[in-house]
């Protein structure tokens, strides 16, 4: 009776020891396997974010009733900039604006900065009342530069505005997907800022 009950005791205490190692075999074993996963996703969104544009390219116009000269003083004086753009403290209340350089024209700056809004500064290139102005736009102290250009030409159904915006992604994989989202990020601000545009000018003519 002793033997078979010491025997007994034996086997219960052996199973009662097995599961132990075995679960933590199956969690290293999971483990692994996640750990696994997330560098092979890692992998790939590496090597499709070296074949994705180098750069990218927005473009929005329209068309509205006036003239280059009702136009160019708008473009041309950041401080004027709140009036019509979608960049505005009704928009970001908690964004400042701060102003450098000559009121008008090349080397005219508007520095943003905010926590809603993101840090930028906005630097005009060149200003030319025929034609329209440039600019470069640095956001967030340098982590991507922007090119743009709003230029204006007669047309038989008015003077049509044209905005555009390029932006270059370089090497990284990780701004090439940063880029994807550019469209939708900045597409809708730049029609908006037409739209108010047409509008502030339309209205004062």
């Amino acid at each position: 009776m002793y033997g078979r009950a010491g025997t007994r005791a034996l086997r219960i205490e052996a199973r009662s020891g097995d599961p132990l190692p075995c679960l933590l075999m199956r969690v290293r074993g999971r483990m692994l396997k996640f750990v696994a996963g997330l560098l092979v996703i890692a992998g790939l969104l590496l090597v499709v974010g070296l074949m994705l544009p180098t750069n990218q390219h927005i473009e929005r116009s329209i068309i509205l009733r006036g003239e280059g000269g009702d136009v160019f003083p708008l473009l041309a004086s950041l401080r004027r900039w709140p009036e019509w753009t979608a960049w505005t403290t009704n928009r970001f209340p908690d964004m400042t604006l701060r102003f450098e350089g000559p009121d008008s024209g090349v080397g005219a700056v508007m520095m943003a900065a905010g926590k809603s809004s993101g840090d930028g500064a906005v630097r005009i290139s060149s200003a030319d009342p025929g034609a329209g102005i440039a600019y470069t736009l640095d956001f967030n102290h340098g982590a991507q530069l922007f090119a743009g250009a709003i230029r204006y030409t007669n047309t038989p159904e008015g003077l049509r505005v044209n905005w555009t915006l390029a932006a270059e992604l370089g090497r990284n994989p990780l701004k090439r997907w940063l880029g994807l989202g550019m469209e939708s990020l900045m597409g809708g601000d730049m029609k908006k800022g037409l739209e108010n545009l047409k509008k502030e000018v339309e209205e004062r003519r």
